[in-house]
């Protein structure tokens, strides 16, 4: 699927995304799988880990499979793939 960035620059979606969006949403097995996933315990879980130092190691392939381009961002040292989610942006040129 394709989609357009911020910028107005069409971007390829990642079709593992999709797949597993479909999945989920497209039948009747996938909802009955989403519904405990949505429970407020399993959010709280997810919350606990993906902001524990460990989740680091999920930052590199999370990059790679989203194709992201880390010149577009100031460099940083993340503390947790929470944190990644917090990276600044460059200016214009810098």
């Amino acid at each position: 699927m394709i989609c357009m960035d911020r910028n107005g620059n069409k971007i390829m979606q990642n079709d593992l995304q999709n797949k597993i969006l479909n999945l989920l949403y497209g039948n009747m097995l996938g909802r009955i799988l989403l519904k405990p996933l949505v429970k407020p315990w399993v959010t709280k879980l997810a919350e606990l880990v993906l902001s524990s130092s460990c989740s680091r190691i999920l930052i590199p392939l999370f990059i790679k499979l989203n194709k992201i381009d880390m010149r577009d961002y100031v460099k940083s040292t993340y503390h947790s793939f929470n944190d990644f989610f917090t990276r600044k942006i460059k200016k214009g040129g810098e």
